[in-house]
């Protein structure tokens, strides 16, 4: 059994690929129009082609009624990882693993205050989805899965063939904090500009100043990674980058749906926690500031309608 925790646009595509793998899957959501329509409806899947597809599956609110599971995937919004991290280990069977790949930085060092090491993966994805309504997912783009333990006794191949299994594009890593980092790289310098221009990623790189923004929150973020002794190589992540926009072209990112659904956004764990993470160390990050900062006015202008 494998269980997705947060049935998101992400959540519910990978559990989409699971399922039509032939994988037994359940969701953990939580209450909201979304739950209500995964548990009457089942999920619709909208493929880039135009395929419609439909799938069922258990989708239950309470831990308590979610069967033990080998596989837990973490997909939840960084602000909510609190709320789940002491139900995850009731969850696991006895040789049962969790994986976390969530969006934003200080995830992982929450989970670890309830799973033990041994038992958790972390890493990224640059998939990109988007949930039309309630019940309802567009795929928005191909991508790949980098992850690794987080302790290095553990074998992942076990997990590594799940996925694979899954026709997901996966890759093993011996430094999941590494990849962390790097999606939250990724992650700020395109969710701000495109929540903030109310784009998708491909206009990013048809706009000659939207490009030099993201690049500008690019060298940033890479200075914040350096304050927490993580040093990534400029130009293949920055190609890397460029790369996922391209592939992703028709995502509107999970901060810009939040936005437009005046829900609360992934900005603290992103831009938030890179800015304050460089100010420990006496380093100011002026475009990252400003981003950060539009995005908190109109996350909390959309709050309060």
């Amino acid at each position: 059994m494998i269980t997705v925790v947060g049935c998101g646009a992400l959540g519910s595509l990978f559990a989409a690929r699971l399922l039509e793998a032939g994988m037994e899957v359940q969701g953990l959501q939580r209450p909201g129009a979304h739950y209500e329509a995964l548990k009457e409806k089942g999920l619709t899947l909208l493929e880039l082609s135009g395929e419609e597809k439909n799938f069922t599956f258990p989708v239950h609110k309470e831990v308590d009624a979610c069967a033990p599971s080998d596989l837990v995937i973490v997909l939840v919004k960084a602000f909510q990882t609190a709320e789940v991290a002491s139900s995850l280990l009731p969850l696991l069977k006895e040789k049962g693993v969790v994986l976390t790949l969530q969006n934003g930085l200080g995830n992982v060092e929450v989970l670890k205050e309830y799973v033990p090491a041994e038992r958790l993966f972390a890493g990224s994805a640059t998939y990109g989805a988007h949930r039309m309504a309630p019940g309802i997912v567009r795929a928005a783009g191909e991508g790949i899965i980098k992850f690794g333990p987080l302790d290095e006794r553990t074998d992942a191949k076990a997990v590594m063939k799940l996925l694979q299994d899954a026709g997901l594009n996966v890759q093993l890593v011996e430094d999941p904090m590494r990849v962390i980092w790097e999606k939250a790289v990724i992650n700020a310098m395109i969710n701000p500009v495109a929540a903030l221009a109310r784009c998708s990623n491909g206009k990013i790189l048809e706009i000659k100043e939207a490009l030099e923004l993201s690049k500008a929150l690019f060298e940033e973020a890479i200075e914040a990674a350096k304050c927490e002794g993580i040093v990534l190589e400029r130009e293949p992540l920055w190609d890397f980058a460029v790369e996922v926009m391209d592939k992703t072209a028709a995502n509107r990112p999970s901060m810009l749906q939040d936005i437009e659904a005046g829900r609360r956004t992934e900005n603290e764990a992103i831009s938030g926690y890179i800015l304050r993470t460089a100010e420990k160390e006496g380093i100011c990050l002026n475009n990252t500031k400003v981003v950060y900062s539009l995005v908190k006015l109109a996350e909390n202008a959309g709050l309060e309608k």
